[in-house]
């Protein structure tokens, strides 16, 4: 049993890839008993909330109920993204002075 993504062409914001290349690999489709996981959004969002209201309770976040409701949804909701994009995007709201290569202001 393998979790993975079918292509490693596959890029946070990008539209699906054409290949799968990695399902290939495996032997391809045919050769592989594959389920796909479909996005769940209200999963999605109740990630982020309990992420976000727990860096609150630990005094690492200052935001009310409804900031936070929104953040999820917002997150939750932008199309095609997983839970991936979701670690991300709270990692940057709880870490903001955490940059990334090629960032403004990053100097490289």
């Amino acid at each position: 049993m393998a979790g993975t993504r079918s292509s490693t062409n596959e890029r946070l914001d990008g539209p699906v890839p054409a290949d799968q290349n990695v399902l290939d690999a495996l032997g391809g489709a045919e050769h592989c008993k594959v389920f796909r996981v479909e996005r769940e959004p209200g999963a999605l969002a109740d990630y982020v909330v309990r992420r976000l209201t727990a860096a609150r309770a630990e005094g690492t976040f200052a935001a009310d109920d409804a900031t936070i409701d929104d953040l999820a949804e917002q997150i939750a909701n932008r199309p095609g993204q997983e839970f991936l994009y979701a670690r991300l995007a709270v990692h940057k709201i709880l870490n903001p002075e955490d940059g990334y290569p090629g960032a403004p202001g990053d100097g490289r």
